[in-house]
């Protein structure tokens, strides 16, 4: 996918933004379950040393978790290690016939997760106008329920990422290193 006037391998590009995006998302898991992690020691040590039951910590651990949880998942979808059964391809070794399968699998996971982010920025608009917040610490819901349609906007984006990717190998009929 070279870009005739500009010399510029679009591939290549989304390749580079995929490495950034991977490492970046490292960091991110990194932070959120180590804090997780520390907020559930120190909840061991209210609740059972202090005799404190600490509910607020209860909120911030689920906070942490559901973001981890969807940027888990954005994880997944950079590194391509997203569930898939590949069940058709033990039958063939053509590269053309397997990148057709995966192809198609790219596709369907982008109409899906497209989908997704649609419904992930209605359920923000609805989490906007009714502004919900916490019960114990009164933050806004809206940290946690933005999360859908944050982390399904990126999900979508390398979903299309992985469909370049498979067109580009089906087309050329070779995996140029791209396990297969």
């Amino acid at each position: 996918m070279l870009d005739k006037k500009r010399g510029v391998d679009v591939m290549t590009i989304l390749e580079s933004i995929s490495q950034k995006t991977s490492k970046i998302l490292r960091v991110i898991l990194t932070i959120d379950i180590t804090l997780i992690a520390v907020l559930a020691f120190v909840q061991v040590i209210f609740r059972y040393i202090l005799n404190w039951p600490g509910h607020f910590i209860d909120e911030l651990i689920s906070l942490c978790a559901v973001w981890l949880y969807f940027m888990g998942s954005v994880n997944a979808s950079v590194e391509e290690k997203h569930i898939n059964a590949r069940m058709l391809e033990i039958f063939t070794d053509n590269v053309k016939v397997i990148a057709g399968i995966r192809l198609f699998a790219a596709l369907a996971s982008f109409l899906i997760a497209a989908w997704l982010t649609y419904w992930g920025y209605d359920y923000l608009l609805y989490s906007v106008r009714k502004w919900k917040t916490s019960v114990v610490l009164g933050y806004p819901l809206i940290l946690y329920e933005s999360a859908v349609f944050i982390c399904f906007l990126p999900m979508t984006f390398f979903a299309f990422v992985e469909i370049c990717k498979y067109f580009k190998i089906y087309k050329n009929n070779k995996s140029n290193g791209v396990e297969i």
